[in-house]
């Protein structure tokens, strides 16, 4: 039985205000300048200032669907995504953890931007 439009529409919303939510709790300084898109406005699901953009260099698209085609809800993020600008999926089936989905080379930079921070930190203790 397939589940009606206003129900699915309502598990997006609900998955949009808690990626909302949570940013908003990480980045309280940005807190009012952090919102979800109202359903059928065009671009990324979580609006962002551009005070708030400094904090959060992600353009996010929330998904919350039970078969998802990552690849085509990523290359959205991309499009829907501003220049220099961290295009990012934020996607969800019923009952589980959000996951995030992000290109290759963008991990591997968090990965060294995380490990250069590392090295600093203990340059500094030493």
């Amino acid at each position: 039985m397939r589940k009606s439009a206003k129900y699915s529409k309502a598990k997006g919303r609900r998955l949009q205000n808690y990626v909302r939510d949570r940013l908003k709790s990480e980045y309280p300084i940005v807190a009012n300048d952090i919102r979800s898109a109202i359903m059928g406005e065009s671009g990324v699901d979580i609006k962002l200032s551009e005070e708030a953009k400094k904090q959060i260099p992600f353009d996010i698209e929330c998904k919350a669907v039970e078969k998802l085609n990552i690849q085509a809800a990523y290359e959205q993020s991309v499009k829907n995504s501003e220049e220099n600008r961290i295009p990012i999926v934020v996607h969800k089936r019923s009952r589980k953890q959000p996951l995030v989905t992000l290109d290759f080379e963008t991990f591997l930079n968090i990965i060294s931007l995380l490990n250069n921070q590392k090295k600093e930190k203990n340059k500094e203790e030493e």
